[in-house]
């Protein structure tokens, strides 16, 4: 296409005809309109691109991608996430730790406050936003488990939505930003917390919105809507899980860290600073305040019952060590390692390397987590534009296929393949209250608050003793005693650490409660870690070091001096004709009767 040109003066020549005056000179007017104008074409000048507005928002990447095409997902990345929901569905399980969520929102919900047990204030989860929003079905009453679960899908579908956007503007090319989504897509644990009715992937996503505004904002000054935006998206996370102001502080100096080389003002870099915390802060003082003032600690209770001294750090170097093992994530980690030199240099690709960093010192430093990994999901966000960035700059084509298929393979096949290691459960172990091979702590609950109906609100309701605190108590209503201290100041404190004879144990399942304690709670049935047998199993008596015994005491201390002068074990009779273990230690009459009736029983001896 012909550039347009335009006809431009250069000079004027006077025209030979034209005569003088006396002194030999033109007049003005005369010379004006007598001279021959001569001009020129030149080309037309256009006015000069904004640079910042037609490159990518970060100078990063070999591929650069228009604002236009941010927005633009494509069949295939629409495919990917598509894909990713439907395995999230497919697998779709609510862990029992949920249901520890589940039982403070109802009893908040009914007017009960935000408590674990009428009565008694002990701080039992560290998700409160959370916990609030599940508060909404149980106060409009639908399933609460059905309300989990669309919440954490839609979290899911906006983090990868959010991540193929942060790809896409710290350079990457279309297909590599779809490569970041197939190693999210193929991640067990990823696509597994988009259920589980936990706030795992909510998190996630938060996390993810945040890091895109960052990005979206590197190259010039954010404006009063995004500001607000950050300070919605930093109060949100800092609601969800207290631990995310780590990984907030990290984002956030990232951030002024980039708009500062850029030339931003201190007014500036003040203003993002203020607006990232002000209404973290202003809430956060309050909120504080208010769980003192309730609870009467600063600390949520989970933190004592977690508290195992200095073997925190050898469990948590463990968990990365087997994260990185099971999900086959050498190979990558090795190429970004030796990428680093060309990695470090670009800003985006440095946060999310300094991000994912800080996240596991912090999983380290607090020893990890039991459920196949649900503590790395925040962090695999960043995990895997590092890594795609990094497969990216590899110098062969078979180098890059062998990084990224490392994660695709590693991560199918941990979903399918792993069970127990280093003391973190696997999804079979985590799934099972969905399996309907037998009965379930959730129709088990149901059993119980069917012998025992009128919940929580019921006087002289009997109370079980429990170490799964999830479902049991959720759906029998019973009061209940968390064995492992969760949801129970006095064991948290002052539990009895359990000797596991692996000599290891889990986080949050290191302490078990004194016998005692629990007789002085009243407690009447020590249901512990449900156990199971058939009528003709049920033998005729138990003794402390009965495999059944110990499995129901999580291979805690059962005092017997402490059981009093008739130690029994009663057979609940389940739905399915099965018999549900338990320890009668408190008499109750309605448990008498159910003796009286059938229920089978058989003493206790050391």
């Amino acid at each position: 296409m012909a550039q347009p040109k335009e006809r431009r003066e250069v000079g004027r020549q006077l025209s030979p005809t034209q005569p003088a005056t006396a002194s030999g000179e033109l007049t003005d007017a005369k010379a004006a309109e007598s001279a021959v104008v001569i001009t020129e074409e030149r080309p037309v000048s256009t006015p000069e691109r904004d640079p910042l507005r037609e490159r990518p928002l970060v100078e990063e990447g070999i591929a650069p991608v228009r604002r236009p095409e941010v927005l633009k997902l494509g069949r295939t990345g629409w495919a990917i996430i598509s894909g990713a929901l439907l395995l999230a569905f497919l697998f779709r399980f609510t862990i029992d730790d949920a249901y520890i969520s589940f039982r403070y929102a109802k009893n908040f919900a009914e007017g009960r406050g935000l408590v674990f047990n009428p009565g008694e204030r002990v701080e039992g989860y560290t998700n409160f936003l959370w916990t609030m929003l599940l508060a909404i079905p149980h106060r409009l009453g639908f399933s609460p488990q059905f309300f989990a679960m669309v919440l954490g899908l839609v979290s899911m579908a906006s983090a990868l939505w959010c991540t193929f956007r942060i790809a896409l503007l710290l350079g990457r090319s279309v297909k590599w930003a779809q490569v970041v989504l197939v190693i999210l897509a193929t991640n067990a644990a990823f696509v597994a917390f988009g259920t589980s009715g936990l706030e795992t992937m909510f998190q996630a996503a938060l996390v993810s919105g945040y890091l895109l505004l960052i990005v979206a904002t590197w190259h010039r000054t954010p404006t009063h809507r995004e500001l607000l935006i950050a300070s919605v998206l930093a109060l949100a996370l800092v609601l969800t899980r207290l631990d995310s102001a780590l990984l907030l502080a990290v984002l956030t100096m990232g951030w002024v860290a980039v708009r500062r080389a850029r030339g931003a003002t201190n007014a500036e870099v003040a203003k993002i600073v203020v607006c990232a915390a002000t209404l973290s802060l202003a809430a956060l003082v309050p909120w504080t305040a208010w769980r003192v003032s309730y609870y009467g600690h600063a600390l949520p209770n989970t933190f004592y019952a977690k508290d195992a001294g200095g073997v925190f750090q050898i469990r948590g170097l463990l968990y990365i060590a087997v994260f990185v093992l099971s999900y086959g994530l050498m190979v990558p980690l090795a190429l970004v390692l030796a990428k680093l030199p060309r990695l470090a240099p670009e800003p985006g690709t440095l946060l999310c390397g300094v991000t994912t960093g800080a996240w596991v010192g912090y999983v380290v430093v607090t020893g990890g987590d039991w459920m196949d990994f649900r503590f790395m999901v925040p962090a695999l966000i960043p995990l895997a534009l590092l890594i795609a960035r990094a497969a990216e700059l590899a110098n062969t084509a078979w180098i890059r296929k062998l990084a990224i298929g490392s994660c695709v393979v590693g991560g199918l096949l941990h979903g399918v393949l792993f069970t127990q290691l280093g003391g973190v459960d696997g999804l079979a172990v985590l799934r099972l209250l969905e399996f309907d091979t037998r009965p379930t702590w959730v129709t088990e609950g149901e059993d119980l608050a069917g012998y025992f109906p009128g919940g929580l609100d019921e006087p002289n309701q009997i109370t079980v003793g429990v170490v799964a605190a999830g479902a049991l108590p959720y759906f029998s209503e019973l009061p209940a005693i968390d064995m492992l201290g969760l949801t129970d100041e006095f064991v948290a404190k002052n539990g009895l650490p359990i000797e596991y004879a692996d000599g290891r144990g889990k986080p949050g399942h290191l302490k078990i409660a004194p016998t005692d304690y629990l007789v002085e709670r009243d407690v009447n049935l020590i249901l512990g870690l449900p156990q199971l047998a058939t009528p003709e199993e049920f033998p005729a008596s138990f003794s402390l070091d009965d495999p059944a015994i110990v499995d129901l005491m999580h291979q805690g201390t059962l005092d017997f001096d402490a059981l009093g002068s008739d130690p029994r074990v009663v057979g609940v009779p389940l739905r399915d004709g099965s018999l549900m273990l338990a320890v009668y230690l408190v008499p109750d009459d309605r448990i008498d009767e159910f003796i009286s009736s059938g229920w089978p029983v058989a003493p206790l001896t050391r």
